[in-house]
């Protein structure tokens, strides 16, 4: 008899203890998903005097101001770059029309000195004489 009151005893303790651990980590589990949701939707509530308002909101508008102020100097530097360098592109080009130009007319002259050297050389050497053209090459 003592024997089985040990075993009821002893199994009553067990029985308690799990229910006990049980609950513990029940507790837990809800612990940790109140956490979560908290963690999602986390709200603060923070009570500023007048003064410090007006503190903040000045300190805002001084920072928006300078935000401002960076944000005005960026355009007006991007603008004197965009226009310093439409101004070198355009020089570029009248440079480049110049040269193209003064290029076509020394070709257009050499032609026609080419031209005529040949004229006279075939004059001068179909006619066996120099024929009056000073030389037979004209003194170029």
């Amino acid at each position: 008899m003592k024997v089985l009151k040990t075993i009821v005893a002893t199994a009553v303790i067990v029985f308690a203890m799990t229910s006990v651990a049980m609950a513990g980590v029940h507790q837990l589990t809800k612990a940790q998903d109140a956490q979560a949701v908290d963690k999602t939707r986390a709200q603060h509530t923070v009570t500023l005097t007048d003064r410090q308002l007006a503190r903040l909101i000045d300190h805002q508008g001084s920072h928006v101001r300078e935000a401002q102020r960076t944000k005005t100097h960026a355009r007006r530097v991007h603008r004197e770059h965009a226009q310093a360098q439409q101004g070198a592109h355009e020089a570029e080009a009248q440079h480049v029309a110049r040269v193209q130009s003064s290029s076509q007319r020394a070709s257009a002259s050499q032609s026609g000195s080419h031209h005529y050297e040949t004229s006279q050389q075939t004059h001068t050497s179909s006619g066996g004489h120099d024929g009056g053209h000073g030389g037979g090459h004209g003194g170029d």
